[in-house]
């Protein structure tokens, strides 16, 4: 099987926050299905535009924190940007990342690694 490289970037930083101790979650909403499966999941709660990264844990300003990965010059989608104003409106913190150094500096920055 041949890993993408946003795929790549998922499991690298899936790997940091393990290596951290950091409660960490993915969002698998990049996967393929039929349509009738497809409504079946939204009748479920899932939906487009859930940010890929989600840290549970807060700090002394944030309830948590979403990260978006993105490997330019792919960009975050309309409901991607939705999803992250909508965290920040609920006190989380939200963040897109197009790197691994990118990712991490923003997770260090957030739990003062």
């Amino acid at each position: 099987m041949r890993i993408k490289p946003e795929e790549g970037l998922q499991i690298a930083v899936a790997d940091f926050a393990r290596l951290n101790k950091l409660p960490f979650k993915h969002f698998a909403n990049e996967r393929k299905c039929s349509f009738i499966y497809g409504q079946l999941l939204k009748r479920m709660g899932v939906s487009a535009g859930v940010s890929d990264c989600f840290f549970p844990r807060g700090n002394d300003t944030f309830k948590g924190l979403w990260i978006e990965l993105k490997i330019k010059p792919n960009k975050p989608t309309t409901n991607q940007l939705k999803f992250l104003e909508e965290m920040i409106e609920e006190g989380y913190a939200g963040h897109v990342a197009y790197s691994l150094d990118e990712a991490m500096a923003i997770i260090k920055a957030f739990y003062s690694l």
